[in-house]
C-alpha cells in the first residue's frame, strides 16, 4: 500500500511538471490539437481561391496542428463551385454540405465553423437541420440571418453577377428565382407589403430557417441553442448588405397595405433590434436560450463588407477558432460546460472567452482539482491506517501464542523472557471514544443526573462582559459561552428575547463567526448602544474598530448601523409582514430590515414570535442584566387563538438552532429530526 501511495504521487508530480512546462519544451504529440475548422466561402467567392487558399494557410500557421476544410459545391472545378455562389438550388447545396461534411473522419468529433457573407446563414441551416457532425462555435461575418430587401450591386467585370442580376429583374418570388438564384432565396423586404406576402407563399429557404412558417420546426431550435456560441459580426460601413443589421438579425418592421406608407412604426426605416423582434421572444430557433446563458456575442468590425482587419481577427480567433481539443466532447461535458458558461454569466456577466472569465474559469479548475487531489489523499491515508489498525489487531490476537518446534511457551515463561512491550496500538474506533467530542457527551450525561442547578449571572461593567455560569463545575458550557440548564439551552437567543434589536444584533454577529468570540463583542455594544436610537446614531469608525476581531468588520458595522436606522423609522410590529431578501424564508416583521438573513428570521420564529418556544417551560432560568424585562419571555404565555406555536413549524438550516429544536421537542416529549420533523414520541424511559 505505502509503494502504491508513493507511485501515486510520482505520477502526480510528473503531470503537475508537464502541465507547467512551457509549449515549446513539450513534444508536439503531447499538446492537445486544436478543434477542426470548417469554412463556407461567400457570394463571388470559392472554395480554394487565392484569397480562401491564403487565409487557410495563415490559419494553420497561427494553430498549429489546425485541419481546416472548405466547403465546395464542385470539388473538380473551382469555376463551377463559384458559378454556383449564384445559380442553384441552396437546400440542395445544404443538404450537399451535410452529406460532405459527414464522411470526413477529421470532423466527426465537431468542428468549428466560419461562414463568410451568404456562407453564415448557409452554415447556420446545416447546424439547424443536419449538425452531424455536431458544430461547437459558429462565426458568422457579415451574413444575411434576417435575408436582404435589396439586391447586392454587382462589380463592372463580374459576369456573373450581372446575369443573376438580370435573371432577378424577371421576379424575385417566380418558381425559376426561387429554385436557381441563390440571392433570391434569401431576399426579404417586409416594407414591401405585397413583395413579403410573395415571400411567405414562396420562400423555402430563408423563411424555412427563421421558422417564419404556418408551422415550426422544434429541432431547428433545439440544435442551434446546442452551440456553445454563436458569434454574429456585422461591418459597421456595409453597405452591400441592406440592412448592415441583418447580420445580427435585425429587420424592418412588417408593414400592412392599411397602415400607409409610414404605417404604426414610429421609425419604419430603422430595423428592429434582434431582442425585441418576434424571433427572439418568440425563441423559435433558440436565439433567446442562447443568449440567457452568454453564448450569443454580437461584434463589431469596422470597414466595409468583408473587410476583416487584424482588430476584427482578434475577436475571433483564438478565442473561438483555434482552441485546444480536451477530449472530453461528449454529452455529460457539453452539459457541464454549458451550465458553467450559463452560471458564470448570470452571475457576472462574462464570458469563458474573456480575459476575465477565463482566469476565473481556471481558478474554479484548480480549486476543483485540488479538492480532488485532497480527497483522494485523504481516503487512501484513511484506507491504509485501517489496513494498518487490522493488521495490529491480528498481530495483538496472534501474540498470546507462538508455535516452537511443537512446543507452547506459557504466559509466565513469556513475560520472564522477553523484554517490556510496548502498549498495543489502537484502533481508529477506541482513538474516537477518547476524543474531547465524546469527553463532553460524558460531562453532558453527568451534569444531567445531577439535578436542577440554579444558573449565575456574573456581569464585568469595566469589560462590557456577560458570563453566564453555573454553580456546578461539572455542567457542561454551550458555544455561546452559556451554561446548560434544565429550562435553558444555552443560547444568546434565550437570553436576549423578546428583544428584536438585540436578537438581530446577535444574529449579526454569529453569521460565520464562533459564538465565543463573538459574545464578548456582542455584550461591549450593548453597553455602548443599547438600543436602535443610540445604534442609528453611532459614529461607523467606531462601530468598526468593535467589530474589528471578528472579521468581516467593515460590512457588519454599515448593515448594523443600517438595521437600526430602519427599526428607528419602521418600528417593529409583529403584526406586519414583509418579504424577505431570502427567497427561502417566508415573509417575517423583520424582513424589511437590512442585514436580515435566513439564520435571524428562524431564530425570530424559534425564540420571538407568539412567545416563543420558551412558552410552557417553568423554572428558574438566566436573564440579561442589561434589560429586566426579559425575564418574561420565559413566562407562559397564552394565545387568545388556539393555534400551533410557530417555532414547531421551523425548519431551520443552522446546526445549533438544529440542536435546540431536539432539545426543546424532547421537552415536549418527542423525537425531532431536522429533515423530517417530528418523527415519533419519546420513548417513557
Amino acid at each position: 500500500m505505502r509503494a502504491f501511495i508513493a507511485g501515486w504521487l510520482l505520477v502526480l508530480a510528473a503531470s503537475v511538471v508537464t502541465l507547467a512546462s512551457y509549449a515549446e519544451a513539450v513534444p508536439f504529440s503531447m499538446l492537445p490539437k486544436p478543434h477542426p475548422l470548417v469554412i463556407w466561402h461567400g457570394l463571388g467567392d470559392s472554395a480554394h481561391s487565392e484569397g480562401m487558399e491564403s487565409f487557410m494557410s495563415q490559419l494553420k500557421e497561427a494553430f498549429p496542428g489546425l485541419y481546416v476544410h472548405s466547403v465546395t459545391q464542385d470539388a473538380t472545378s473551382d469555376s463551377e463551385d463559384r458559378r454556383q455562389g449564384f445559380f442553384g438550388h441552396v437546400n440542395d447545396q445544404v443538404q450537399q454540405a451535410c452529406d460532405q461534411l459527414a464522411q470526413i473522419d477529421e470532423l466527426q468529433g465537431g468542428f468549428d465553423a466560419i461562414g463568410f457573407s451568404q456562407g453564415g446563414q448557409f452554415l447556420r441551416a446545416y447546424v439547424q437541420r443536419c449538425n452531424t457532425p455536431k458544430v461547437r462555435n459558429l462565426i458568422t461575418f457579415g451574413s444575411q440571418h434576417m435575408g436582404i430587401a435589396d439586391l447586392p450591386a454587382c462589380g463592372p467585370t463580374d459576369l456573373l453577377c450581372r446575369v443573376a442580376e438580370a435573371a432577378l429583374r424577371g421576379g424575385i418570388y417566380t418558381d425559376y428565382a426561387q429554385s436557381h438564384l441563390v440571392s433570391a432565396q434569401y431576399y426579404r423586404n417586409p416594407k414591401d407589403p405585397k413583395a413579403f406576402a410573395a415571400y411567405l407563399d414562396k420562400n423555402d429557404f430563408i423563411k424555412d430557417i427563421n421558422n417564419e412558417g404556418t408551422t415550426t420546426n422544434a429541432t431547428y431550435a433545439k440544435n442551434l441553442a446546442s452551440l456553445e456560441n454563436f458569434v454574429m459580426l456585422m461591418f459597421d460601413k456595409d453597405t452591400t448588405v441592406e440592412p448592415k443589421q441583418s447580420s445580427w438579425f435585425a429587420s424592418y418592421s412588417v408593414r400592412n397595405q392599411s397602415e400607409g406608407e409610414a404605417g404604426r412604426d414610429p421609425n419604419p426605416n430603422e430595423p428592429t433590434p434582434l431582442r425585441q423582434s418576434s424571433i427572439y421572444l418568440d425563441d423559435r430557433i433558440g436565439l433567446r436560450k442562447l443568449d440567457r446563458r452568454g453564448a450569443l456575442k454580437m461584434e463589431l468590425c469596422h470597414g466595409i463588407h468583408m473587410q476583416i482587419d487584424p482588430a476584427c481577427q482578434l475577436k475571433v480567433f483564438g478565442k473561438y477558432v483555434g482552441t485546444p481539443s480536451t477530449g472530453l466532447d461528449n454529452a455529460v461535458a457539453t452539459w457541464i460546460d454549458h451550465a458553467w458558461r450559463w452560471m458564470l454569466y448570470t452571475t457576472t456577466g462574462l464570458h469563458v472567452e474573456d480575459t476575465a472569465g477565463l482566469i476565473l474559469t481556471q481558478t474554479v479548475l484548480f480549486l476543483a482539482l485540488f479538492s480532488v487531489i485532497r480527497v483522494s489523499l485523504a481516503l487512501i491515508v484513511h484506507a491504509v491506517r485501517f489496513v494498518d489498525d487490522e493488521q495490529g489487531t491480528e498481530d495483538a490476537k496472534s501474540g498470546s501464542r507462538r508455535a516452537d518446534g511443537g512446543c507452547v511457551m506459557t504466559a509466565r515463561k513469556q513475560r520472564s523472557s522477553t523484554p517490556a512491550a510496548a502498549p498495543p496500538r489502537r484502533s481508529g474506533r477506541i482513538r474516537h471514544q477518547t476524543s474531547p467530542y465524546f469527553a463532553a457527551k460524558v460531562a453532558r450525561r453527568s451534569s444531567n443526573t445531577q439535578g436542577a442547578v440554579k444558573p449565575v449571572v456574573k456581569v464585568d461593567k469595566g469589560k462590557g462582559v456577560v458570563k453566564v455560569e453555573s454553580e456546578d463545575p461539572g455542567e457542561v458550557v454551550r458555544v455561546h459561552g452559556l451554561a446548560r440548564q434544565p429550562n435553558f439551552y444555552g443560547l444568546i437567543q434565550e437570553l436576549v428575547c423578546p428583544n428584536v434589536f438585540r436578537l438581530l444584533t446577535a444574529t449579526c454577529l454569529l453569521n460565520q463567526t464562533k459564538g465565543r468570540a463573538a459574545m464578548p463583542v456582542f455584550w461591549q455594544l450593548l453597553e455602548r448602544w443599547p438600543d436602535e436610537s443610540a445604534l442609528a446614531n453611532a459614529d461607523l469608525a467606531e462601530l468598526t474598530t468593535l467589530l474589528q476581531p471578528l472579521g468581516l468588520h467593515n460590512i457588519r458595522a454599515r448593515r448594523l448601523i443600517a438595521m437600526a436606522q430602519t427599526m428607528v423609522q419602521i418600528p417593529y410590529d409583529e403584526a406586519n409582514s414583509f418579504k424577505s431578501r431570502d427567497r427561502s424564508a417566508p415573509d417575517t416583521p423583520i424582513g424589511v430590515y437590512p442585514g436580515v438573513g435566513r439564520y435571524a428570521i428562524d431564530s425570530w420564529r424559534i425564540f420571538v414570535c407568539r412567545g416563543g418556544a420558551a412558552v410552557g417551560l417553568h423554572g428558574d432560568v438566566p436573564t440579561s442584566p442589561f434589560d429586566t424585562s426579559v425575564r418574561e419571555c420565559y413566562k407562559p404565555i397564552k394565545s387568545e387563538v388556539d393555534e400551533k406555536p410557530e417555532w414547531m413549524s421551523v425548519m431551520p438550516l443552522d446546526k445549533e438552532l438544529r440542536a435546540y429544536l431536539v432539545w426543546r421537542w424532547a421537552k415536549e416529549g418527542h423525537v425531532w429530526d431536522p429533515h423530517r420533523g417530528v418523527v415519533s414520541a419519546l420513548p417513557p424511559e
